[in-house]
């Protein structure tokens, strides 16, 4: 934790004291929960300062030993808590922590599959945090089976925000195998998955439509559900819509899976849904409070999003998804808020120079099948879209009125 509020206070982790922290971790002799917790803590921070493969492998090490912990048992909460719910209740969070970070690296990474999505697990599902922070006792956990079979239920089971969270991550494990070859039917597999998305949102509690409290706070687990969730539904459709460019092959890491394309005769439903949740993605940003109280794997969606519009740019007027105003505005927020993060997280930094090289040559030509000069951006036009500190925008702590429910 140290090492963490260091990072966060200095904006820099130096080579050194990365590496003096990971040899720490590493020669411990005693492999306990504690130990999983610091490596699962220290695998954010890697991957928020762009060390992709020092944070992948320390993922790896933690797993392991919470593989050979047991960690993926129910018992082994209540075993290890010393008789204490809240002790039980971390226990717990830290396996499920576990599996929502593997699956956002694998992911990122353009993996067909994350090693604790086929894990067997009976591990019960976290509280709501407001309860894991200040109740005085924690309420009773249900199980996975349980939280999927609710809708069935004549009671009022609805489960907390960070169980849905990792309902949303289930559902991209199933995105991910699908999407393993590019010569594979999509078939009645493809249908499955597109009604969990459409259940998921459907399902939701009348709590849980929204991501602000009744005090107007954000919900983290929420926000990151609705991230994830929406990440969902472009990692589905846009490899079998026509949104896809030369720009999206480009070197921005967690987006190159969509320059990988199997465009389906119904392309122009997936561009639309493609880009509804590209847009969604991107609605997030405009939430109350500073994006940096956010996860750092906000920054790769939110480029996620942008590469999405510019793509979409790039088809006008062909895609009827999407117009020139509307796109270069998303873009703009995109990289605004990308701009704004990489003074804390150093990954950002790093994506937002690669999108706004992107957006610049994507504005620089004439969208496809265009007849129409007025789309078409010179240079000063461009450098003063991409070049605008995120304080110009005036979008950080408003929410607008005619913005779609998020």
């Amino acid at each position: 934790m140290q090492c963490v509020g260091f990072q966060i206070e200095s904006k820099f982790l130096s080579e050194t004291y990365r590496n003096a922290v990971s040899q720490m971790l590493a020669s411990q002799t005693l492999k306990d929960g504690y130990l999983v917790q610091a490596m699962l803590i220290f695998t954010i921070t890697l991957h928020a300062q762009d060390h992709q493969q020092a944070a992948r492998q320390m993922l790896n090490s933690a797993i392991q030993i919470a593989m050979e912990l047991g960690m993926n048992r129910m018992n082994f909460a209540s075993d290890n808590s010393a008789g204490s719910q809240f002790l039980e209740e971390s226990w717990r969070r830290t396996w499920w922590e576990l599996y929502v970070l593997d699956g956002m690296l694998a992911a990122l990474h353009q993996q067909s599959s994350f090693r604790l999505a086929s894990m067997e697990s009976s591990v019960l599902l976290p509280c709501e945090d407001f309860d894991y922070s200040s109740a005085d006792t924690i309420p009773e956990a249900c199980t996975v089976a349980q939280f999927r079979n609710r809708v069935f239920g004549n009671d009022t089971l609805f489960g907390s925000s960070f169980a849905y969270r990792i309902e949303a991550m289930r559902i991209l494990g199933t995105i991910l195998a699908l999407n393993r070859s590019i010569y594979v039917r999509d078939g009645k597999e493809f249908e499955a998955i597109e009604a969990s998305l459409s259940s998921w949102f459907v399902c939701l509690p009348p709590s849980k439509r929204q991501v602000l409290t009744y005090d107007g706070k954000v919900d983290e687990m929420l926000f990151q559900a609705q991230m994830i969730i929406n990440a969902c539904t472009i990692y589905l459709h846009q490899p079998r819509s026509s949104l896809s460019s030369p720009w999206t092959q480009e070197s921005v890491f967690c987006t190159r899976q969509l320059s990988s394309t199997r465009v389906s005769t119904a392309h122009h439903v997936h561009c639309t849904k493609t880009m509804q949740a590209a847009n969604k993605l991107l609605d997030l940003i405009s939430l109350p409070g500073p994006l940096s109280d956010h996860t750092p794997f906000f920054i790769c969606t939110i480029a996620l999003g942008a590469m999405v519009n510019l793509s979409a740019f790039s088809l006008l007027p062909d895609s009827n998804s999407a117009r020139p105003d509307v796109v270069r505005e998303h873009v703009i927020l995109a990289t605004g808020a990308l701009s704004l993060l990489g003074e804390t997280w150093a990954v950002a930094g790093s994506i937002v120079k690669e999108v706004k090289s992107i957006a610049r040559r994507a504005f620089r030509a004439e969208p496809a099948g265009s007849n129409s000069s007025s789309w078409t951006f010179d240079d000063d036009d461009i450098r003063s879209v991409m070049d605008q500190s995120p304080d110009d925008f005036g979008w950080q702590n408003h929410v607008g009125s005619d913005r779609p429910e998020i």
